[in-house]
């Protein structure tokens, strides 16, 4: 008899020994979920939460004596609180105020239910289920993680140059809201969201293309053991100018789509910096053919050749870079204007006329850039040649009397 037992006790502990090293549990996903309101005016806006844990039969043998044990770690406080620890044969409620432990058997195995009620911010934290043997030897351990969520609070949107704040706003930018108006340049964009649980995502954006970056995160814990998230995200923008305002703006939310995102925006338009156009003083006679008349453009800030144009001084109309003009009462014949980017600062443009006639000499011809307030003319002409050319014969008047008379004295 005596041998009998000990062979059933080796057995049985042989037993015991591979079910606890293959005995696992699991638990529910993650849990995202808003505050009970405070103060809590009707009870069915109470927000309670269930966390299942659950063991299959072999896992909770009779030959282990096994044991669910939840705990809570908090993201406030970073404390942990051993809220039950109870043996699989447990068979009723253990009201312990705010959270319940239920126990039921289920079709796979054994459920270990703890239940939340009034969830607030505090609940904010890991869950962990703990399968023990003997009450201290772990044999599997899963957790939970509850997020009670919180919106962003603010966003903050703000320009800088160098350490100047130039401009900044906290929320969109109005239909009628006037441009800020800056010269062309590199400017620092910031954008900084605050009071979010959990971190939110955050962009910013020009002229709707977003920038994510790498943004710095920091946490605190504020009011009501609520975790609150700051986080901050810049970029440097090259800005020339543009016809078109520009929109910077910042956008924050946490994911998912329990709640609008925090937006703040600003306008821009970044003004040409008068540019200084020297032309060349060109003299020409009448009928020559493909006369240019060459300027250069140079700023302090870049030229673009998309904002040259010239245009005839004397009506509206404005010859386009590359565009062969006719005019169709024959006043001006053709023209033709061009632009070459020499560098980021200079760039040379020529009006070529094709044919010179009187007109042309008598017409003064604006080099534009720039648009709208922002455009700066400057006024060209060409000089015309009195002297006799082999296309032209323009002579004063006496020296045309003098061979005149020469001629006539010869025939007499």
């Amino acid at each position: 008899m005596e041998y009998s037992s000990l062979v059933f006790g080796v057995v049985v502990g042989i037993i015991a020994g591979v079910i606890a090293q293959e005995a696992t549990i699991s638990v529910n996903q993650a849990i995202v979920v808003k505050p009970t309101p405070n103060p809590l005016t009707d009870p069915a806006d109470r927000v309670d939460i269930t966390l299942q844990c659950i063991g299959s039969r072999t896992d909770l043998s009779y030959y282990i004596k096994n044991h669910i044990n939840w705990s809570f770690t908090s993201t406030s406080t970073r404390n942990v609180k051993k809220l039950s620890m109870q043996s699989f044969s447990l068979e009723s409620d253990v009201p312990m105020a705010k959270y319940n432990l239920l126990y039921e058997e289920i079709a796979t195995g054994y459920a270990f239910t703890l239940k939340i009620s009034g969830v607030t911010y505090s609940d904010d934290g890991i869950y962990t289920c703990s399968l023990l043997q003997g009450g201290t030897t772990v044999i599997d351990q899963k957790t939970v993680q509850v997020t009670v969520v919180h919106p962003v609070d603010s966003v903050k949107l703000s320009l800088k140059q160098g350490d100047n704040e130039l401009f900044s706003a906290m929320q969109p930018a109005g239909v009628n809201e006037a441009a800020n108006k800056l010269k062309p340049g590199n400017y620092k964009a910031m954008c900084q969201a605050e009071g979010s649980n959990p971190e939110p995502e955050i962009h910013l954006m020009m002229n709707g293309e977003k920038y994510s970056g790498a943004p710095t995160t920091m946490k605190s814990i504020i009011d009501n053991q609520r975790p609150s998230y700051m986080k901050k995200i810049d970029k440097m923008y090259d800005l020339t100018h543009r016809e078109m305002e520009q929109v910077l703006s910042c956008e924050a939310n946490i994911p998912g789509e329990m709640y609008q995102p925090q937006v703040a925006s600003m306008k821009l338009k970044v003004q040409i910096v008068k540019p200084t156009i020297d032309c060349e003083n060109i003299t020409r006679s009448i009928g020559d053919n493909y006369v240019p008349i060459e300027c250069t453009i140079t700023s302090q800030s870049d030229v673009m050749c998309e904002m040259v144009s010239w245009q005839f001084a004397d009506r509206n109309e404005v010859i386009t870079l590359g565009e062969a003009v006719k005019d169709p009462e024959q006043k001006y014949d053709i023209v033709k204007a061009e632009c070459t980017s020499v560098d980021e600062k200079t760039a040379k443009t020529t009006l070529t006329i094709y044919k010179a006639n009187a007109a042309h000499f008598k017409a003064v011809y604006y080099v534009n850039y720039g648009v709208g307030e922002d455009l700066h003319r400057h006024p060209v002409s060409i000089n015309l040649d009195t002297t006799i050319s082999g296309s032209n014969l323009i002579v004063p008047l006496s020296m045309l009397v003098y061979i005149v008379m020469a001629a006539v004295s010869k025939l007499l």
